[in-house]
């Protein structure tokens, strides 16, 4: 029998999968994968492996290149300055290979019409799962972008094979649950930017389904939290629904260190402020701010949260125009730019600006912030935001509805927005 690699021997006395494994280090499962298979990996990703487990590159028998080592392990300001670099280089990369990734994801290993009659103890289906969860994250830097529908189309394809493997009892499990959790997750973000609401709520109770197999509480955590916000913003809202639901979210998360609490308490100002409870509202933001980590990148549930920090302060920005508080809104908008914003993020900062400007009476605040975020939302192909943007001009004085640039904006987004569907 082959002896086994000694990374594979440390992630299993670690008792993790090797999709469990990726996403507590914070890389690809393909990147794990290749690592236990004698194949060189960088650096950067040598690193990370290294400092979670506290072993040395040769301890772990990673194949070294023969050129110098870049230290990973530096100062802390220098740590977060070069995974803010990592980050942005492997975004490039995703735009880059978009073409490559829609392909070969849609090819004959997923849509085999063979693939069907495996059983889930065969060789396929342990390179299904690998593959399955490098794509997943590639979803999840093409949604970022103008890429969702290609997102949507690999999702659809994999769903009915990692669902199969998820919902049957195997080895393959528990691995195959926490990624048609994070699958699910990621299609009813999707289908609420198309507005498709009921479709939006049936995949977070896929999700949260997933997740009791995944046995993973920060996991099914996550899960509830996507629930709790489909019955916040989708028709018909729900409001003693989500409370019940943000706060099992809390129950089952327990004592887990993970920036999902910052999210739940967040969801919960967001809730109190639309009820006028003004001082529960502030304690809630403190308690979100609290709970945020200081390292996110390092969180186990970073990848698949969805809840970077500049959306903490966008979603606190929310919560203070609840309020009608628009300069302290404003502050927190401000905040949200301290990291650089995806696509989807600055659409959301620029709409929530224009609301600001609305409630300050600024109109040059108001119909550039609303220009901007409502031509980001039609290259997105955001329904959903598109929605926004159109219930703060609606919610506009009448005369500024004359001003030539709201005109115009109105004329040529606004109003086709209404009567289609992007």
């Amino acid at each position: 029998m082959p002896q086994k690699h000694p990374l594979v021997k440390a992630r299993e006395m670690c008792n993790l999968t090797q999709a469990q494994f990726a996403t507590k280090v914070g890389l690809s499962v393909k990147t794990i994968w290749k690592a236990e298979h004698n194949q060189r990996i960088g650096a950067y990703s040598r690193g990370k492996i290294c400092k979670y487990l506290k072993l040395t590159a040769e301890e772990l028998g990673f194949v070294i290149p023969s050129e110098p080592e870049i230290e990973y392990l530096a100062a802390s300001h220098k740590r977060a300055e070069i995974d803010s670099l990592v980050e942005g280089r492997e975004r490039d990369q995703k735009k880059r290979q978009t073409l490559q990734i829609h392909t070969s994801l849609l090819g004959t290993a997923f849509v085999s019409p063979h693939m069907g009659l495996l059983q889930p103890d065969t060789l396929p289906f342990s390179e299904f799962l690998p593959l399955s969860a490098d794509s997943i994250q590639s979803c999840w830097h093409l949604m970022q972008g103008e890429n969702s529908a290609v997102a949507e189309r690999v999702l659809d394809h994999q769903a009915p094979i990692l669902t199969r493997i998820a919902l049957k009892p195997s080895p393959y499990q528990k691995e195959a649950a926490i990624l048609a959790t994070q699958m699910a997750i990621l299609r009813a973000i999707l289908a609420k930017h198309r507005l498709h609401y009921v479709a939006r709520e049936l995949h977070c109770y896929e999700a949260v389904q997933f997740s009791k197999l995944s046995h993973d509480r920060v996991l099914q955590s996550a899960a509830l939290v996507c629930l709790g916000h489909t019955y916040l913003f989708c028709p018909p809202l729900r409001v003693k629904k989500a409370i019940e639901t943000f706060l099992e979210a809390l129950h089952v998360l327990g004592q887990c260190s993970s920036l999902i609490r910052s999210d739940i308490f967040i969801a919960l100002a967001e809730i109190y402020s639309l009820q006028g409870e003004k001082q529960q509202t502030y304690t809630a933001i403190g308690q979100a701010k609290d709970a945020y980590p200081d390292h996110p990148r390092s969180d186990s549930s970073y990848f698949y949260a969805n809840y970077p920090v500049n959306l903490l302060h966008q979603a606190e920005a929310k919560v203070f125009l609840h309020l009608h508080q628009p300069t302290r809104a404003l502050e927190a908008l401000q905040a949200s730019n301290t990291e650089p914003l995806t696509d989807r993020g600055r659409c959301e900062h620029f709409i929530r600006r224009a609301e600001a400007g609305r409630q300050c009476h600024d109109l040059e605040l108001f119909s550039s912030s609303l220009t901007e975020g409502s031509l980001l939302a039609t290259a997105l192909g955001s329904s959903h935001r598109l929605q926004s943007a159109l219930k703060v001009y609606n919610q506009a004085p009448r005369d500024w509805k004359e001003n030539a640039q709201v005109k115009w904006l109105n004329a040529n987004i606004l109003s086709i927005s209404e009567r289609t569907d992007i």
